[in-house]
């Protein structure tokens, strides 16, 4: 072997990475990405709009500084708001969701995460095994 073609057996996977451009590139930050919407050779995974995304973006919510003003009737409308985007987020949870990571060497890295259908265990695939998390073994869960 050359020593220019000597590649670390992980250095490039063009399948997966292809995959999982495609999960992303219809939504998220890479969007504005020209060089990631470059690498999706298909088309963009399709999206089916639902009612709940819908109902979200034509009324927004109130800024959470006036809940004390609220009043019984707008308080329920906008918990029932809520309701709605947690139970949406814990369905596209629970059919999995890939997630992107910068690692400590500046490279991204995807994690395929799940939730399980009764809402008590979170997954997170990592280097080929799956690592469950009990959600009620959880302190602290922070998102950045």
């Amino acid at each position: 072997l050359k020593p220019s073609s000597r590649r670390h057996p992980r250095a490039r996977r063009p399948a997966l990475a292809l995959a999982m451009s495609l999960f992303c590139c219809d939504a998220g930050p890479c969007k504005q990405s020209a060089r990631l919407r470059s690498e999706c050779a298909g088309p963009a995974a399709p999206t089916v709009p639902s009612s709940s995304s819908q109902a979200r973006s034509q009324q927004p919510l109130p800024m959470l500084q006036d809940w004390d003003k609220l009043g019984k009737a707008e308080r329920e409308a906008v918990q029932e708001k809520l309701e709605g985007i947690v139970n949406a987020f814990a369905q596209e949870m629970i059919r999995g969701k890939v997630f992107m990571k910068l690692g400590r060497n500046g490279r991204l890295f995807y994690r395929l995460c799940t939730l399980d259908k009764q809402l008590s265990a979170f997954s997170m695939h990592i280097k080929g095994a799956i690592v469950e998390y009990p959600i009620a073994n959880m302190q602290h869960i922070s998102f950045g």
